[in-house]
């Protein structure tokens, strides 16, 4: 199943970064989020290639919702996050896969298609980067520290953003924001962030 993983994140990353850079025309834009055919494009190809192995496991997708074939297996998908970054040209996205058993996740899958970076993790098996082993960061500075600022979907005043911040971008070493979070992860996990922070509306 990681193998299968695997080869549904390849497929979607190459077509993705075949369109990367070419002029693209927007289904909806709004002021903080925009819909691309390629979103649509990139998960088509992942349920392909999952449905042709797994015929009977059930699909759970950012842009067409649920498509029900059974309780055992449940894939979660999004097909490209980051999409405002793709749009502006910004080589900062992902393909992003996750298995469950039972509600359990026993499998996930991210793929950053413009530097060709396939990290991956196995429940009980560790986390890997092309590979090889990944290992968080062990600084334990905060002035030295890196990290990325992750914005919920649920929208924050521009004041609260400010709030939750401006001590980490005093008083560390970079705060950046990237917009796509899956991919911050793994490099939480790989050790290139020392942190992330996120914070929801109470």
């Amino acid at each position: 199943m990681l193998e299968i993983a695997k080869e549904a994140a390849l497929t979607a990353g190459a077509y993705l970064r075949q369109r990367f850079s070419q002029q693209l025309f927007p289904e909806l834009e709004s002021h903080n989020d925009v819909k691309l055919v390629e979103d649509r494009e990139s998960e088509s190809r992942i349920i392909e290639v999952l449905h042709r192995h797994f015929p009977d496991h059930s699909i759970y997708s950012e842009e067409i919702g649920t498509i029900s074939r059974g309780d055992e297996y449940l894939w979660v998908i999004d097909p490209m996050d980051g999409t405002n970054n793709f749009f502006v040209g910004h080589p900062y996205f992902s393909v992003s896969i996750a298995l469950e058993h039972r509600g359990e996740l026993i499998v996930g899958v991210v793929y950053n298609p413009i530097a060709d970076q396939l990290f991956w993790a196995e429940k009980g098996k560790g986390a890997y980067l092309n590979g090889n082993p990944m290992h968080v960061s062990n600084k334990h500075e905060l002035a030295r520290a890196t990290g990325s600022y992750v914005r919920g979907r649920e929208a924050l005043t521009r004041e609260q953003e400010i709030k939750t911040t401006r001590d980490l971008f005093l008083h560390t070493k970079r705060l950046m924001r990237n917009y796509s979070p899956a991919l911050d992860f793994c490099l939480l996990a790989n050790g290139w962030l020392d942190y992330i922070v996120m914070e929801k509306p109470t």
